[in-house]
């Protein structure tokens, strides 16, 4: 996806990597933040999250697949929101890649 300029700076976090190994995703996350946490502080994480997902049921959780984009993985209700953030954040080549409307 950021091929090139980006491509040592990316990282692809899958939200069913959350459910299967709740643990190495947020130690992962934390690693490529910078962060090297203490297994007490990766497991409050990791509590906090499950507790917000027994809540908060996410819409995504689909099927990967070559047409899955972001709006699979946000609530529909902010993807106008999200569309203003990406519009200011991201250059142009990536906004028609996740085909942000101008």
């Amino acid at each position: 996806m950021f091929e090139g300029l980006l491509s040592d700076r990316s990282e692809m976090f899958w939200y069913e990597e959350t459910l299967e190994d709740p643990f190495a995703w947020h130690y992962r996350w934390a690693s490529f933040a910078g962060l090297i946490l203490p297994r007490a502080w990766i497991d409050g994480m990791v509590a906090v999250n499950q507790e917000r997902l027994f809540f908060n049921r996410h819409p995504g959780g689909g099927k990967r697949t070559a047409k899955r984009t972001w709006r699979d993985e946000v609530s529909p209700g902010i993807h106008h929101d999200m569309e203003s953030i990406l519009r200011k954040w991201l250059p142009p080549v990536l906004l028609a890649r996740f085909e942000v409307p101008p």
